[in-house]
């Protein structure tokens, strides 16, 4: 069984109470029976007079329960033999018992040592009454163990309890009761000599053993509180020690601090100089330095000058705000680039508040304003985004009543008539408009990504088609995009803005004279185009590539690494943002491509374009239906803000055997819907109207008495989800502008949809 100390104090773990017995050397057999019998507990105060009781306990009751057992047999046999049958009974109940206080740990010190004393005064009457005046030892152990065990006045209380059992059980002895004590006139004065020693022998023993251990254990005590002041002691000694040797470490870190900050200080990217009160310089970093070209040794003015250049920055003195000067400085740069820079002047102050001079700070913002201007060019082409497909909406309405009533005049005239021939060139321009018009909002409107199978020669058609009209003549375009119906899985606007952003960039490099744009689309292998430098391409099977060419001035080796970089450059300012090239690239790899550039000055340039294809057979073609089928005289109601469209509408549908009434607004529509019994069968209406949309609208009439089918017609293209327009009882969508037939085949399509 291994030693278990107990516990010191946390003051000085180095140095454990004195009064601590050594331990017994475990490999001795006598120290392993010693520290069986006398185990140190787990609990208690180290060295104190209750964990002495309770090892003196343990001893008792460990070496009574050996000795018990050893005992136990041969007496029972003997009480049985004697018929002693009480003897047996208490020897049994005894051995229990003994065991029983042993084991039972959780219960106290006091309950279990009262319990022994119990315990040994039954046995050594019970013994007395049945075996005789020799069993008087065992009433004797029980003041000595109570003195040990439990003080002097339990001491005293057991020898009263035994000198009285001792006069008892004389008194009966004499009087010739049934006991193992007969006792006659002599044997009682003999009993009674022998009980008074027995008490005196007693009292000598217990009374000085007990007053002993608690002296001891007063001295023990006090030596204990000797040693907890000298650790108390100790222990502020330490603490000032500590105090000392934490001031002397945060000196010490104050001071790398110190190093650290003027090491930092002078690395930053920001100017700092101090001056003094009579305006000496007393430090400047190396920032400062390069940044405003002034010399450490300069004696004075540096700060003076910052601030008087700030001051004829300004107009007025509103740059100074409690003595903090601010501003911005613009200085001449390398290249005739100008460098712009952010400077601040502040006073100095002592810790009793006195000045000490001023400090200036320059931070160099060329980058920063270079990025802001670049920003405010990127607004300026959202802005013109937004402003072109306004102007394509107002357009479109002006298209829809060019289209619908040239169509009205010419299916008047004769087909061989020259005017005949005149409007049908009129409806030609008016479907270029048309086209031009689709291609100005695909390009500026705002859309998600939406990637699906498209055939990439007609994008490329659609997109050279509004570039040729932006070009010069001076610029020629070539293009050879072969007429396979090649597919790809992109989102057309964007591919659209892809072909602008390169066309745009080499119209560029070709600006200063004629040019030649070349622009073809091919199929090769994921080995050509690695073979050409498209190592982002991951997947196996062929590619579409797309090359545009031009004949301008080509791009340097210097440039090259860089022109894909966001914001980067080489135009003049206001000709370009920087995000035309950086654009393209996101779009490729997002669509798993990849683009390439070859180039020499002087040359042009070439950039290719890898996108994988897609291999699924394209949809096929749907015929478009010329004709607008008749109508069966249902009633119609169409709604548009525009008053030549609204007339337009309402003869071209009464032309093909409608009734129509019209609206001028989604609140007159309404109106007219619940004010008067009209038998209408369908609304026509537009999107973007005052007061009331057309979506608006169709909510109304689907929420209403009497729901109706809607077509809505709108001149922004699809700019609603197909589930809301479904929600709000949409039955068609028709882009503005149309014309005659495309207005009356939505209406008869859904009408017999609806029936």
């Amino acid at each position: 069984m291994t030693h278990r100390a107990g516990p010191v104090s946390v003051s000085d773990t180095s140095n454990p109470p004195s009064v601590r017995p050594p331990p017994a050397d475990a490999s001795a057999p006598l120290g392993r029976l010693l520290h069986w019998l006398a185990p140190v507990p787990a609990h208690g105060r180290a060295g104190s007079l209750a964990e002495w009781r309770e090892r003196i306990l343990m001893g008792i009751l460990r070496a009574s329960l050996v000795l018990g057992l050893v005992v136990f047999v041969p007496s029972a046999l003997a009480a049985i033999r004697d018929q002693l049958w009480g003897v047996l009974v208490v020897d049994s109940v005894a051995l229990v018992w003994v065991a029983w206080i042993a084991l039972a740990k959780k219960v106290s010190h006091r309950s279990r040592a009262v319990q022994l004393l119990v315990a040994l005064y039954v046995i050594g009457v019970t013994l007395l009454i049945e075996v005789g005046p020799v069993s008087e030892l065992y009433l004797f152990c029980m003041p000595l163990f109570a003195a040990i065990l439990l003080g002097w006045e339990a001491s005293l209380t057991s020898l009263f309890i035994t000198s009285a059992t001792l006069v008892v059980l004389g008194a009966l002895g004499h009087a010739h009761v049934s006991f193992a004590i007969r006792l006659t006139g002599t044997e009682l004065f003999r009993w009674s000599i022998v009980s008074l020693n027995f008490v005196f022998v007693a009292l000598v023993i217990s009374v000085p053993l007990a007053t002993l251990l608690e002296g001891l254990a007063s001295t023990v005590e006090r030596e204990r509180e000797l040693r907890a002041a000298l650790e108390r002691e100790q222990a502020e000694l330490r603490a000032s020690h500590e105090r000392l040797r934490d001031e002397v470490e945060e000196h010490r870190r104050s001071r790398e601090r110190a190093t650290r900050l003027m090491t930092a200080v002078e690395q930053i990217a920001d100017g700092v100089a101090i001056a003094d009160t009579d305006g000496q310089l007393v430090y400047l970093n190396r920032a400062f330095r390069e940044l405003m070209t002034a010399e450490q040794g300069q004696p004075k003015g540096a700060i003076d000058r910052l601030v008087d250049e700030l001051a004829a920055t300004r107009p007025s003195p509103d740059f100074v705000a409690d003595g903090v000067h601010s501003g911005a400085l613009r200085r001449p740069g390398a290249r005739g680039q100008d460098r712009h820079f952010d400077v601040t002047v502040a006073p100095v102050r002592r810790p009793d508040g006195a000045p000490g001079g001023r400090i200036a700070l320059v931070r160099d913002v060329s980058h920063e304003r270079a990025i802001e201007a670049r920003l405010r060019q990127a607004q300026k082409l959202e802005a013109i985004g937004t402003l072109a497909g306004g102007i394509a909406h107002d357009f479109n309405n002006i298209l829809v009543a060019i289209l619908g009533f040239t169509e009205l005049v010419r299916a008047g005239m004769p087909e061989d008539g020259e005017e005949h021939r005149d409007l049908t060139a009129v409806l030609q321009a008016a479907e270029r408009a048309r086209a031009l018009v689709r291609q100005i909002l695909t390009f500026s409107r705002q859309v998600e990504d939406v990637r699906r199978p498209i055939e990439l020669r007609l994008v490329l058609k659609e997109a050279l088609k509004l570039m040729r009209a932006s070009l010069p003549t001076t610029i020629e375009i070539a293009q050879d995009l072969g007429a396979e119906p090649w597919l790809v899985v992109a989102d057309p606007t964007q591919i659209h803005q892809v072909v602008m952003n390169l066309c745009t960039n080499a119209f560029h490099a070709m600006e200063n004279g004629p040019g030649r744009l070349e622009v073809r689309l091919d199929r090769v292998s994921r080995a050509v185009a690695s073979a050409d430098g498209a190592s982002r391409l991951a997947a196996e099977g062929e590619y579409l590539r797309l090359s545009v060419s031009d004949t301008g001035c080509g791009i340097t080796a210097a440039t090259m690494e860089r022109i894909f970089d966001p914001f980067f450059t080489t135009k003049e300012r206001g000709k370009g943002t920087g995000l035309g090239l950086a654009t393209v690239l996101g779009v490729v790899t997002a669509c798993d491509g990849d683009i390439t550039v070859t180039s020499e000055p002087g040359k042009g340039s070439t950039f290719r374009v890898y996108l994988p294809r897609w291999e699924e057979p394209p949809p096929a073609a749907q015929p478009v239906d010329t004709n607008a089928p008749a109508g069966r005289g249902e009633h119609l109601l169409f709604v548009d803000d525009e008053p030549a469209i609204r007339t337009l509408g309402k003869r071209v549908l009464t032309n093909l055997g409608y009734r129509v009434t019209t609206a001028e607004n989604g609140v007159d529509a309404l109106r007219q819907l619940g004010t008067t019994a009209l038998d209408v069968a369908l609304v026509v209406t537009d999107q973007t109207m005052p007061g009331m949309t057309g979506l608006e609208l169709a909510l109304a009439i689907r929420d209403g008495q009497h729901p109706r089918p809607v077509v809505l017609t709108s001149g922004l293209g699809d700019l609603l989800p197909p589930e809301q327009l479904d929600r709000a009882g949409v039955r068609t969508f028709i882009r503005k502008p149309f014309n005659a037939g495309e207005l009356g085949r939505t209406v008869r399509a859904s009408l017999d949809a609806t029936s």
